[in-house]
Formats: C-alpha cells, sequence, structure tokens
C-alpha cells in the first residue's frame, strides 16, 4: 500500500516500497499517473479512486531518500507548526524529535533543525497575516478580534494621539464588573513589537485573582491610560455593566495613579506593599555599604521602614524618624538614604502616605501585586521577549480561555483554582490579629511595630540578594 505525504516544498507526494512519485497528469478516464521523483528513472504508478491499479518499469537507481517514518514525522512537524502557531517552532521541534526518539529508540536520521529552518518557518509564514512594520499599518483581522468562543474580546482600537489595543471578552468584563477588588500593573519583556508594554487589569473575587483586561500600550502617560479606561467604562455600559471597583492596587507609577483617580474617583487607589520595598531596598543597595547591611541593628532599623505602610497613618512620621535617626547614628553614610525616603514617601505630595499606607485595609483586600508579578513571570516563561502582535494576541486569546475556565469551576465546586500560599495566609491571618489587639489596647504600638516586621524581614531576604532587574522599575 502507498502513503500520501508532504514534500518540503509543499506538494502531495506517493511514498511507495522505498520510493518517492510526483503527479505527472491526470487521465480524462479518472487515472492519475505518478512518476518516480528521480528524473532519470522512468518507472510509474497509475492511481484510480484511491487505488492503486499499474506499476511499470524497475527503478535504476539506489534510494537514498529517508524512510517512511521520517517523512511522516517532518509531516507532523510541519503540520503542527501551522495549528499551535502561539509555540515556539523549536520546541514544537524539540518535543517531536523527543517523540521520535522514545518510539523508534534512535533519532539519528532525523533531519537536524537548521535542515528544515526555512521550510518550517515558511509554512508558519503562510497561516498568519503579514506582520506590520509600524503601528498604522497594523489592521487586526476578524480572527483576532474575538476569543476562542467567538465573543467579542477588542474594546479598544486607538489610533491617535497614541494606538492603543485594549482587549476583554464579555464573559471576563462581567466578572470585572462583578468585583471591587482589581489588581493592575504592566510589564515591558512581554509587549508586542512595536509597543513599549503591555498592561493588564485583574479581579479578584472570593477564590482568586484572575486577569480580565489585556492592553498592549505605546508609553505610560497619563492620557493614555485614562483612554484605555474610558473605553473600558463605554464597553461595560455597551453591555449594561457598570465597573464600580472600591479598591484598586497598582504600581509606583503617578500617571496610572491619576487615570484610574479620574475614571473611578470614589474608588480607593493604592500602591502595592511589595513595591514600596523593592524601591527602598533598591535605593539602599546603591548606598554600596555591603558590611553594613549585614548588621542585625540596621536590618531592624530597614525592617522598620519597610513596615511602615503597616502601621496606623498617624504613627507613620514618628516611626519613620526613629528608624532614620537609627540608622544615621549607625553609619552617617546613610543620611542620603534617609533623605530619599523622608522626601519621596513622607513630606512630598507625590506618593501620599495615604495612598500606600495598607492598616485600613489589612484582612480585606491583598497588599501586594505578587499575583499579577507572578502572572508576568508566567508571560516570560511562555512567551518570548517582544512577541510579534499575532503571538501576543494569541497568547491573551487563551489566557482568556483560562480565566473563564476558572470561573467556571470555582463556581460550580464553591473553592479557589489558585490557592493562596499557607505562608502568606498566615501572614495575612497574623495581621489582622495583631491590628484588633493593638485596637482593643492588648498591646501597644511598640509591640505592634515588633511582631509586624516579620513580614518585612522575608522582604528583606527575598530582595536582599535579588540583582535581577524589574521590567516594571
Amino acid at each position: 500500500m502507498y502513503s500520501l505525504i508532504r514534500t518540503q516544498k509543499g506538494p502531495t507526494a506517493i511514498y511507495f516500497e522505498n520510493n518517492f512519485y510526483r503527479l505527472q497528469k491526470q487521465n480524462k478516464n479518472g487515472t492519475k499517473r505518478w512518476v518516480c521523483t528521480n528524473r532519470s528513472c522512468s518507472c510509474s504508478l497509475l492511481i484510480k479512486d484511491e487505488r492503486l491499479q499499474i506499476v511499470r518499469g524497475q527503478h535504476n537507481h539506489t534510494n537514498e531518500k529517508p524512510s517512511l517514518s521520517i517523512i511522516q514525522t517532518i509531516d507532523n512537524l510541519r503540520q503542527t507548526v501551522c495549528s499551535n502557531v502561539s509555540k515556539p517552532i523549536t520546541q514544537i521541534y524539540n518535543e517531536i524529535l523527543s517523540t521520535y526518539r522514545q518510539n523508534n529508540g534512535t533519532a539519528e536520521l532525523v533531519p537536524m533543525f537548521d535542515m528544515l529552518r526555512s521550510t518550517l518557518y515558511r509554512d508558519r509564514a503562510t497561516v498568519l497575516p503579514k506582520l506590520p512594520h509600524s503601528l498604522h499599518r497594523l489592521i487586526l483581522p476578524n480572527v483576532f478580534i474575538k476569543n476562542l468562543y467567538n465573543e467579542n474580546m477588542l474594546f479598544c482600537d486607538k489610533k491617535r494621539p497614541s494606538r492603543i489595543l485594549g482587549f476583554a471578552s464579555i464573559t471576563a468584563i462581567k466578572q470585572l464588573a462583578e468585583s471591587t477588588i482589581w489588581n493592575a500593573d504592566g510589564t515591558f519583556k512581554t509587549a508586542p513589537k512595536l509597543f513599549s508594554q503591555s498592561y493588564t487589569i485583574h479581579a479578584h473575587n472570593e477564590f482568586s485573582m484572575k486577569p480580565i483586561v489585556f492592553s498592549a500600550l505605546t508609553n505610560k502617560h497619563e492620557k493614555t491610560y485614562s483612554s484605555l479606561l474610558q473605553s473600558l467604562i463605554i464597553y461595560a455600559r455597551t453591555n449594561n455593566l457598570i465597573l464600580c471597583p472600591t479598591s484598586i492596587l497598582i504600581d509606583f507609577e503617578l500617571s496610572s495613579f491619576n487615570a484610574f483617580k479620574k475614571a473611578f474617583p470614589n474608588a480607593n487607589i493604592l500602591f502595592c506593599h511589595f513595591h514600596f520595598a523593592k524601591n527602598i531596598m533598591k535605593h539602599v543597595k546603591k548606598l554600596h555599604l555591603p558590611d553594613e547591611l549585614q548588621k542585625e541593628s540596621v536590618k531592624r532599623q530597614l525592617a522598620n521602614i519597610l513596615s511602615l505602610p503597616l502601621l496606623p497613618i498617624n504613627k507613620i512620621i514618628a516611626a519613620f524618624h526613629d528608624a532614620a535617626d537609627s540608622l544615621v547614628i549607625i553609619n552617617r553614610n546613610f543620611q542620603t538614604f534617609v533623605d530619599y525616603v523622608e522626601k519621596t514617601y513622607i513630606t512630598s505630595p507625590k506618593f501620599n502616605p495615604v495612598n500606600w499606607n495598607h492598616y485600613n485595609t489589612l484582612s480585606n483586600r491583598p497588599r501586594t501585586n505578587n499575583h499579577v508579578e507572578g502572572y508576568h513571570r508566567y508571560l516570560n516563561s511562555r512567551m518570548t521577549a517582544k512577541p510579534n502582535i499575532w503571538k501576543w494576541i494569541m497568547h491573551i486569546q487563551k489566557d482568556d480561555e483560562q480565566t473563564i475556565i476558572r470561573l467556571e469551576q470555582e463556581n460550580k465546586q464553591n473553592r479557589s483554582t489558585k490557592p493562596r500560599k499557607k505562608k502568606n495566609l498566615m501572614h495575612d491571618i497574623s495581621l489582622s490579629n495583631l491590628k484588633a489587639s493593638y485596637e482593643q489596647n492588648l498591646i501597644d504600638i511598640k509591640e505592634y511595630q515588633r511582631k509586624i516586621r516579620v513580614i518585612s524581614y522575608s522582604y528583606i531576604n527575598a530582595l536582599e540578594n535579588n540583582t535581577t532587574n524589574d521590567d516594571n522599575d
């Protein structure tokens, strides 16, 4: 029996008794004549209604072409490259190569990747629209404005003054409308080419946090964020939904803060506690005092500063000055650092303590954007840096699908699809209990401050040796 295979250049060929045949002509009587691909050979096949009728001639050459199993593997590889366009081609090659070896015991005769590279990338290009070289030439085909369930997903496509793309499915936006607690943040590493950042909004319900809104932005300007949020509000209203978050947690970025405040004036916009700690520790490292940072007395005062967001707001100034004075007494070189903290977070209106203090919301909502940071790490592990726009959209389509699946599972099973780490849960319970003890006058402010340092010590330990660059800084 013969096998139909696809050649590396595209046309179909026949594999029969270790030789390959190409279609020469189709006769009026319905038969097809296939001739040996070796042009000096006169051997041919006559096929009708997919049945082999006649074999003519004998091959006058040796066959140096790959076996049928390798041909079929290459064909499978090419089909997978076209059907799974969001997965890197090299990853597909390695996975199929591994499967071939497991099934055949060796992969020594499978063509190396470099021999197939141009064919595979040419195949991939046939199923994706031509990539634009500039944003004004970017036109989204219908397949990229809907989610995988054919729901509309594109709610914003602004072209002036800067290009803005915003995506959220109808199902997901309903969850955003039901949620009063949002988290939002951006990342540069996996932003699509021609854009500077990918910005997401996550909704928190009683079970977990989930990505809802996906956007591609060309800058971090307040007008850009405002335009995105206004389009989101209009999109919700068009679908008879009202967005009314009570609490929104973001990174330390004034432009996004101002935009959210204008769009949702009744919401409490808070800066992330963990990003507060990151900013503080980044400036500590700039002092180049590694020996001082190993002293327990220094770590204690740094922990006191990192704990400021957990104190009652009327206790922040006194607690800061106590820690600052102690650091300067230990080493005068800490003066520039404490001046920075005071100017940026204590006395300056740039980042008002009201907007980074979490005391009033302890146990009521997440204090950090760690979930969103985790989502960005997931993106970085699954996507290449600066993917093309089509790959980026296909990825967020899959993420939207996962959000919908998780919502269905949680609503039916009444449990979280992504339970929080036990350590973080214990921290929150401990903070809630400490706050209650302080407000009931069971402990004083010094004891409260001493006990909340545990969380700040964990931040110091996590950030002290972290030398990676944060793409949000």
